[in-house]
């Protein structure tokens, strides 16, 4: 789904996301039950349905195991409120397809917050889980630019720390300590990455070593020039004006031939996060 020229914007202002079906979603009794079973095998089909309205959500085989979209978010809750995150003023968000068949969970932790200018970005933690099978519980935890409860999640460069995936045969519950370690490991990133940012500005990036920087990004030779044009009349000389450049160009480069937009924020995360990038850091920053 499109973020620059957002008719979505009003709707990311309040919820913080693009919602699914645009309504506040309500928590149903869900039931399985079998439909079908082969008799030469054993094998069976059941039926997922919500059990106040009888409406089937998904025909699914033996090997699918139901978890309520409660326990599925209790487990998650009941990470964010171990005593070792800083839950303060923490903002939940859900959202629902229409007929109840994939949920969305978003956490924002304003104690994990960083500025870049005059823009706050604090550390989200998203949930998806479904009774339709579109997609398995999952946990991702970072900066994002984007996040449609529909599943478009679109990170700042390097923004995305944390990952957790599980089917529907796994007691979710029992994944707590895993979902816990997923979420520190991912607080860890975050502040890792915002410390080095931190100090972008105080680096001082000479033309030429720019220049080499760019040389390790895998993408044409046009396109790194176009990129170091950028950045020699941006004059700020500072490895931040570089990830300036890097982020207009990901952002709101329009040539329809320069890959699409997902495929120029990986490249820009790709470099941020290599060696050729941190390498720098230690020995300008020693130097400044």
């Amino acid at each position: 789904m499109p973020f620059d020229n957002l008719p979505y914007a009003e709707k990311i202002a309040q919820h913080g996301f693009v919602p699914a079906n645009h309504a506040e979603p309500q928590f149903f009794d869900v039931g399985i039950e079998r439909v079908f079973t082969n008799d030469n095998d054993g094998r069976y089909w059941q039926r997922v349905y919500n059990k106040d309205n009888n409406e089937t959500i998904e025909i699914h085989s033996s090997r699918y195991g139901l978890t309520d979209y409660r326990v599925s978010t209790a487990a998650l809750l009941e990470s964010l409120n171990s005593n070792q995150i800083d839950t303060t003023d923490m903002h939940l968000s859900f959202d629902m397809t229409s007929n109840g068949g994939r949920l969305f969970v978003q956490a924002l932790l304003p104690a994990y917050t960083s500025l870049e200018g005059t823009r706050a970005e604090a550390l989200r933690i998203i949930m998806f889980d479904s009774y339709d099978g579109s997609c398995a519980f999952s946990i991702r935890a970072g900066r994002y630019k984007f996040v449609c409860a529909n599943q478009a999640v679109i990170p700042y460069s390097g923004g995305e720390y944390g990952h957790i995936q599980a089917r529907h045969t796994t007691n979710i519950m029992e994944r707590t300590p895993e979902i816990i370690d997923t979420l520190l490991g991912a607080i860890h990133d975050f502040e890792t990455v915002q410390s080095r940012r931190a100090h972008w500005d105080e680096i001082r990036l000479e033309a030429d070593q720019a220049y080499k920087l760019l040389a390790s990004m895998k993408v044409s030779k046009s396109t790194r020039d176009h990129i170091y044009q950028e950045f020699v009349q941006d004059l700020s000389w500072s490895m931040a004006g570089l990830d300036d450049c890097l982020t207009t160009w990901a952002t709101h480069y329009n040539n329809p031939n320069v890959k699409t937009q997902i495929e120029r924020q990986h490249a820009v995360a790709a470099l941020e996060s290599g060696k050729s990038w941190r390498s720098y850091e230690p020995e300008l920053a020693n130097a400044a």
